[in-house]
């Protein structure tokens, strides 16, 4: 491999947080994708959820609802999700408060419960009306419906 080529670059960024998806479209184009890459982003949620359960910090709960979602596994937050779901940690935090909301509901989205989806998507956008994200779900959700 060539030091500081592309391949390079994103390999060593891979040692130590997630890449990009269009990072990931490039590799795999190129064939350079492998498991490894789908291990080590397995691997990555995993340490997420572990965090957030072991210290409870609030966005290791977001990260690994939005890993276990890209990773196309959200059955293995969705309940961690259920459990918590009043998000009452987040207090007058309206960004976590919305972070949270929208990766659940995207969670419901992602296993077909769309009843369940749009109310959280509709209390992320009132607590965060200038974000996009809930608006993206709740879009995203409709046209499921």
């Amino acid at each position: 491999m060539i030091k500081n080529s592309r391949v390079a670059k994103l390999l060593n960024q891979l040692r130590h947080k997630e890449i990009e998806n269009k990072d990931l479209q490039w590799l795999d184009e190129v064939g350079l994708l492998t498991r490894l890459f789908s291990e080590k982003s397995l691997h990555m949620a995993k340490q997420y959820l572990v965090n957030w359960q072991t210290k409870h910090t609030p966005w290791e709960l977001v990260n690994a609802s939005a890993a276990y979602r890209k990773l196309e596994l959200p059955n293995a937050i969705k309940v961690t999700l259920d459990d918590h779901h009043t998000f009452k940690f987040s207090k007058s935090n309206d960004k976590l408060k919305s972070a949270l909301l929208t990766t659940y509901g995207g969670v419901c989205r992602d296993t077909k419960e769309l009843t369940r989806s749009l109310p959280l998507g509709h209390e992320a956008h009132q607590v965060t009306p200038l974000n996009f994200r809930p608006f993206t779900l709740l879009c995203a959700v409709y046209l499921s419906i």
